[in-house]
């Protein structure tokens, strides 16, 4: 997981790959999920990794359970990537 938290700060030439906490909170639930890092639950545990990052860093998420449900499939079915994830954090947060 420790790699996994890592990621979200990695800067690559001189800039921050991930640089907003939109960006941020999705590479850190696309690297949950798609990485597979638990027996079960990775789509739940990254959609809630996620929003509690963003909350975290004082960014609410509104968003009925639904559609995180399916934001999570998509990204686990590969049909997400991590720019998307991020734009769908961006348009859902308060």
């Amino acid at each position: 997981m420790s790699l996994i938290l890592d990621t979200i700060s990695e800067v690559i030439y001189g800039t921050e790959l991930y640089p907003d906490i939109y960006s941020k909170a999705a590479a850190l639930a696309w690297k949950i999920i798609q990485g597979h890092v638990f027996n079960d639950a990775n789509k739940r545990t990254g959609m809630h990794a996620g929003i509690a990052l963003m909350e975290l860093n004082l960014t609410r998420v509104n968003v009925n359970p639904t559609l995180i449900k399916d934001i999570a499939v998509l990204a686990a079915d590969g049909q997400c990537t991590i720019d998307e994830l991020g734009v769908w954090f961006y348009k859902h947060a308060d």
